[in-house]
């Protein structure tokens, strides 16, 4: 009997343990058990826009694909090189704000170097058999070959971006295979759900800070241009530490910053394609008759 009676209480007590592992808001009333549809959920609305531009941008040449799998490798270094930083400098692990700031330094950086390699290793690419076809040199005008050269530069942002969202969503994943939604105190939105739409609004961000840098702000050299593209990244990036407020329910659900990162990400949408454009026009207007 007292065996039974202590087997009774080790099973006890290891399920008591287990459970305490579990976040209290597992158990809220408003918690889904539907951990797959988590899952599955969270990585298709993250990913959906790097699967598109992938199959339509990226795959249709093996140049670009070549592209998009370095500007993957490279990124993931500087992510490391991140968290290298944030663990060997044990004083900025007190502060988001520092982690933004250098990451920002450290990611835009890295963005530019890939740029510089981009520019001076093309000419030995382009010998690679089955590659020249598709290479910015092939190009017979301006027109086609700044077309080229952006797409290009998407491919590269794509890698990037893709590379940002599978670091945002990736650490999710397994949590979201426990029964039932992550939420935050008072959140009708979950933590799945929050780091998916920040993932896919950040991939389309690099993809088009990379267009921006790629085709107009690294070639001209332009400080405004550089401005823009490290201001706006450091403004979508600070907005993302509110989800860190305590006390606040607005912020830490992404209630206010959402829609403020969305609104940022359609400004910078409007001006790179307003670039792109002006660039485009007074390439046609120079090889007019």
């Amino acid at each position: 009997e007292k065996g039974d009676a202590s087997r009774v209480a080790d099973r006890s007590w290891c399920c008591t343990r287990r459970a305490s592992r579990l976040p209290s808001h597992r158990n809220a009333p408003h918690a889904t058990p539907m951990p797959l549809l988590n899952a599955v959920g969270a990585a298709v609305c993250a990913l959906a826009p790097s699967a598109v531009l992938l199959s339509t941008v990226v795959l249709s040449s093996p140049y670009r694909v070549i592209l998009f799998l370095s500007a993957a490798f490279c990124f993931a270094l500087s992510f490391m090189a991140c968290g290298l930083m944030w663990t060997a400098v044990v004083p900025l692990q007190g502060s988001y704000i520092a982690l933004v700031l250098y990451s920002a330094v450290i990611q835009e950086t890295a963005r530019w170097l890939v740029y510089v390699g981009f520019t001076r290793v093309q000419d030995t690419i382009l010998t690679m058999r089955g590659i020249a076809a598709h290479s910015l040199s092939s190009a017979t005008s301006d027109v086609t070959r700044f077309s080229e050269q952006m797409a290009c530069a998407a491919s590269i942002g794509i890698g990037i971006g893709t590379t940002r969202a599978l670091l945002i969503t990736g650490p999710l994943m397994g949590d979201a295979l426990w029964p039932g939604s992550d939420y935050a105190q008072g959140c009708m939105l979950s933590r799945y759900a929050l780091a998916a739409l920040l993932a896919l609004a950040f991939v389309l961000f690099d993809v088009l800070w990379t267009i921006y840098g790629f085709t107009h702000a690294y070639p001209t050299r332009s400080p405004r241009a550089v401005v823009f593209i490290a201001g706006s990244r450091l403004i979508a990036s600070m907005l993302t530490v509110l989800h860190r407020t305590e006390g606040n329910e607005a912020l830490a659900c992404g209630s206010v910053t959402l829609p403020l990162i969305f609104l940022l990400l359609l400004v910078v949408s409007v001006v790179t394609a307003r670039t792109a454009f002006h660039a485009l026009e007074e390439r046609c207007y120079s090889e007019a008759p």
